[in-house]
């Protein structure tokens, strides 16, 4: 199928030198590998497992041998309980090799504890692992590189513009670009929910929604984005809320100063 290669390629055009990429899933998974292990493509990008990360074997046999410059602070990620077995947790290992390492997920960790000390943000078809403390510019900048890593002509050429039948490669794949696109705005109407500065949370809810408003005008015309509609007019619709409520009490506070 043209879709996985163009998929695995396109997924490491933008990453820097001295990458990681967590994986779990077939959609990623397979494209990766084909592109590395038959294209010889970015073998400097180091593609894990998540799955395999459970088993104690593959730290010992695999891990240790194919990513000598990884840090597996256990045995085990998780995985059966095993009295003779370290295992660690997903925030144990991302704070062995975040300094080392720019790290990507691609689909989702296997436990919630990343939560305490990292947030994900959007970056392509794959979400950037970055500490909670960082600030996040979100400027134009941040927008027009963003929406060029979701810019993918030879994965949309691939997939075409019509759905796929439920189940395939492609329909799985079809799904995730949509998502993809949602995952954008979704994470800057986040952001604006943790903000404590009324300006500032105001700015990050218009520019959620402005971001949404632009997939609800381009579902008619493509077939990543259909699949998903109806959520992304659920979230549209949740942000252009926010925002009037936002301008309801700012009328309010306004009407008081004045009779005041």
């Amino acid at each position: 199928s043209a879709s996985k290669p163009a998929a695995g390629a396109e997924n490491w055009a933008s990453r820097p030198d001295k990458a990681m990429i967590l994986v779990r899933g077939d959609e990623f998974i397979t494209s990766l590998r084909y592109m590395q292990r038959c294209e010889r493509y970015r073998p400097d990008i180091a593609v894990l497992d998540m799955n395999l990360m459970t088993y104690w074997w593959h730290q010992r046999y695999q891990g240790y041998h194919h990513f000598p410059d990884i840090l597996f602070p256990g045995d085990s990620y998780g995985g059966l309980l095993n009295e003779s077995l370290k295992q660690f947790d997903i925030n144990c290992f991302l704070a062995s090799n975040y300094d080392n390492w720019a790290i990507f997920l691609g689909d989702s960790f296997l436990d919630p504890s990343w939560q305490l000390n990292y947030t994900l943000w959007p970056r392509g078809l794959l979400q950037e692992v970055r500490r909670r403390e960082e600030a996040i510019n979100l400027g134009e900048s941040w927008q027009q590189e963003t929406a060029r890593q979701l810019s993918l002509p030879a994965l949309s050429s691939a997939l075409g513009s019509a759905p796929k039948p439920l189940g395939i490669w492609e329909d799985r794949i079809q799904i995730r670009y949509g998502d993809a696109h949602n995952a954008r705005p979704h994470r800057v109407f986040l952001q604006s929910q943790s903000t404590v500065q009324a300006n500032l949370n105001k700015e990050l809810v218009f520019l959620a929604a402005k971001l949404f408003q632009e997939l609800c005008d381009g579902v008619s015309v493509h077939a990543h984005l259909e699949r998903i509609s109806s959520k992304l007019c659920k979230n549209a619709a949740v942000a252009y809320q926010n925002l009037l409520h936002m301008a309801s009490e700012s009328l309010h506070e306004t009407s008081g100063e004045a009779r005041s």
